[in-house]
C-alpha cells in the first residue's frame, strides 16, 4: 500500500483551512474541540480548594460550572483537579466563598490549537 491515507484515497481531501477531523459542512461538537487543547501540567496548583471553607458551603456552583468538570464531591467533601483546567475562570465568579483563583506559571496550563 502507498503512503496515500485513506481520506485521499476516497477522495476526501482536507480543504486549506479545514481542521483535522471535519468533514466539509459539519461542525466539531464541543467536547471534540476541548479534546485538542493541550496541558503543560506544573507540579503546583494554580487553583487552591479551601477545604474548611467549603465543607460549609451550600450551594457548591463549583460542581455544576465548570466545563471541565474538575470538581467532584466525595464523602461531602470538595474535590479538584487542576491539571485539566481550561482557564476560564468561571469557578472564581461562581465561588462565593473567595476561591484562591490564579493563572498557571508562565508556560504552563492550557494550550489551544484553535483559539
Amino acid at each position: 500500500m502507498s503512503d496515500v491515507d485513506v481520506g485521499e484515497k476516497l477522495g476526501e481531501k482536507e480543504k486549506p483551512g479545514e481542521k483535522p477531523g471535519e468533514k466539509p459542512g459539519e461542525k466539531l461538537s464541543i467536547e471534540a474541540r476541548l479534546g485538542l487543547v493541550a496541558f503543560t501540567i506544573d507540579s503546583e496548583a494554580h487553583i487552591k480548594v479551601k477545604e474548611e471553607v467549603c465543607k460549609e458551603c451550600k450551594l457548591r456552583y463549583c460542581l455544576f460550572v465548570c466545563p471541565a468538570k474538575l470538581y467532584t464531591e466525595e464523602d461531602g467533601e470538595i474535590k479538584f483537579n487542576y491539571e485539566g483546567c481550561l482557564e476560564c475562570g468561571t469557578c472564581r465568579i461562581a465561588c462565593p466563598q473567595d476561591l484562591d483563583w490564579n493563572y498557571p506559571k508562565g508556560g504552563f496550563g492550557a494550550h489551544y490549537q484553535y483559539g
